[in-house]
């Protein structure tokens, strides 16, 4: 199409589509790429005398013998659409009433989707372009022929609560009508959220809707629960919570559904006892031999609390596990493991006690003695490394012990209270090492560095075993390497500086492998006391958490 005739049109300008018939352009020839000629664009924008000025133009070359012109009334675009369509979309009712006058035949015109203008109207939400063409509008269109959705079957799904109410009054029965997959509206209402009020609409004129099942066996109920939409599902059991035993072709009903799906509604349902109640009531086994607390209990999220909550409100509203699938059994397990890694937590709160004992005590039987620079600084490496050991075990301990008494899955406190009893442990290794030099090197030089020596292979040999367990899994973890980077540098500094050459290279030696040694050991305690992080359970379908 001519960019400025396309212009004119959309802009409505008159003066300009004038000049341009005049300047002797083939107006009626001219389409869009998507096939709209100059009259399917002044329908859709409402410009009411570019239509005339086109028809006008229209009638004069069908006076002149040029035939061909005649159709361009029921012209359709790429989607089927006539310029009649476009205007039920875009443009007031009187481009409608103009139109109709020249060809009262448009309203039954259908375009590619089975659509007639009175569909193209409901789907925007025009109410009084809908009011005025229902009359108009043969009863057979009111369903879309490429589906079988009804007039209220689109202004549902497109929440047009004006039009449905008139629909609902004009057309009653369209509330019982369904689609070619026997669906009627309040099926296209559950897949929708914040849709509660239309919803209710559609109940109170007929609550008889919540019982219809399409070609799945699926009341509108069961695709509420599985889109995870709480309010609908209220409204729907308002109104009928029979329907809450009846099943689908797969033998499932809402809560097998709920729980099944994993989407995140029962929960939220749980906390209503008399709709929970309803509920888990259901002994109809499914397919494959499963209850409802059954599916559960496969589902069932790693908070133990949780779990155990949910597990005791269904049990005391009679929820029942089919007895071959022992769910109760699995209960008591678990409350095992509950126990087990509490014991295994207060174990490790003992350690940091105990190693928080040792520091405090070692700080009081260094030797004082001696004031040249190489005892003073293995003197002050030993007093501050002490420090460290005892302030950091002591908070590893308290922070231990709100592990212990709150969420026992709250792995940035676990894991901050192990990286602070393994930094303990590495700064009571360093004092260690750093006191027996100052003791021992005055009169011994060589039992100090063979000493250190030991030190250093200790860790290096309980690193080689550990690697040979195939129990353990290692993995890096970056949050804590500066950490270890900072005792590196410090013992680097302090004893190359300090000591003799070979004892210096001894100590370097000795500190890097004490430092891998303990990164290794401590991801490995880690691993071992609290096993793998666990993830909330996932529906393969959905990807959802039901928690």
């Amino acid at each position: 199409m001519d960019k400025i005739l396309y212009a004119a049109v959309t802009s409505g300008n008159v003066e300009m589509y004038s000049k341009l018939i005049d300047n002797g352009l083939n107006i009626l020839q001219q389409v869009t790429p998507t096939r709209n000629t100059s009259l399917h664009l002044a329908a859709y924008h409402g410009h009411l005398q570019i239509i005339e000025m086109f028809l006008q133009l229209m009638n004069k070359d069908i006076e002149a013998g040029n035939q061909g012109v005649r159709d361009l009334l029921t012209a359709k675009n790429v989607e089927g659409n006539t310029a009649f369509h476009e205007a039920a979309m875009g443009g007031p009712y009187q481009v409608m009433e103009f139109l109709l006058e020249h060809d009262p035949h448009l309203v039954d015109i259908i375009n590619n989707s089975g659509e007639t203008a009175l569909f193209k109207a409901t789907e925007e939400g025009h109410k009084i372009i809908v009011e005025k063409l229902l009359p108009l509008t043969s009863p057979q269109y009111d369903k879309r022929t490429s589906d079988g959705q009804t007039l209220l079957h689109c202004a549902v799904w497109n929440r047009h609560e004006v039009v449905i109410k008139m629909l609902m009054h004009r057309k009653p029965e369209l509330l019982k009508e369904v689609d070619h997959f026997h669906r009627t509206a309040l099926h296209n209402a559950a897949y929708l959220k914040d849709i509660s009020p239309i919803a209710r609409m559609l109940l109170e004129k007929d609550s008889s809707l919540c019982y219809q099942v399409d070609t799945n066996g699926k009341l509108a109920l069961h695709i509420a629960v599985k889109e995870g939409n709480v309010e609908l599902v209220k409204e729907i059991l308002n109104y009928g919570k029979d329907c809450l035993e009846i099943v689908d072709n797969d033998g499932r009903n809402a809560l097998h559904l709920a729980v099944d799906n994993a989407v995140q509604i029962f929960d939220r349902i749980s906390r209503r006892i008399k709709v929970l109640m309803l509920l888990v009531l259901s002994t109809r086994l499914i397919n494959n031999g499963k209850r409802p607390l059954d599916i559960v209990m496969d589902n069932m999220p790693n908070d133990e609390r949780l779990f155990i909550g949910i597990k005791r409100l269904l049990q005391r509203n009679g929820g029942r596990t089919n007895p071959k699938t022992g769910a109760e059994e699995e209960i008591t397990e678990s409350s095992k493991t509950t126990d087990k890694t509490t014991w295994k937590i207060q174990i490790v709160s003992v350690n940091a006690v105990l190693i928080a004992t040792v520091a405090f005590s070692a700080a009081y039987t260094l030797p004082t003695e001696g004031s040249h620079l190489h005892h003073a600084l293995f003197f002050q490496t030993a007093v501050i490394c002490m420090t460290v050991a005892f302030c950091t075990s002591i908070a590893s301990a308290v922070l231990l012990m709100y592990a212990l008494y709150g969420k026992q899955e709250d792995s940035l406190l676990l894991q901050t209270s192990i990286a602070g009893l393994w930094i303990a442990l590495v700064a009571l290794l360093l004092a260690f090492g750093a006191g027996v030099f100052l003791v021992v090197e005055p009169k011994h030089a060589k039992i100090a560095t063979c000493v250190l020596v030991i030190v250093c292979t200790v860790p290096i040999c309980i690193r080689i075993m550990i690697f040979r367990s195939k129990q353990y899994v290692f993995r890096e973890d970056e949050n804590h390497l500066w950490i270890f980077l900072i005792f590196v540098a410090v013992d680097i500094v302090l004893y190359s500086l300090s000591a003799p050459i070979a004892v210096g290279i001894v100590l370097v030696i000795a500190a890097v492998f004490t430092m891998a040694w303990i990164t290794v050991f401590k991801y490995a305690m880690f691993s071992r006391i609290f096993g793998p992080k666990q993830h909330s359970s996932i529906s393969r379908d959905t990807g959802i958490s039901i928690w």
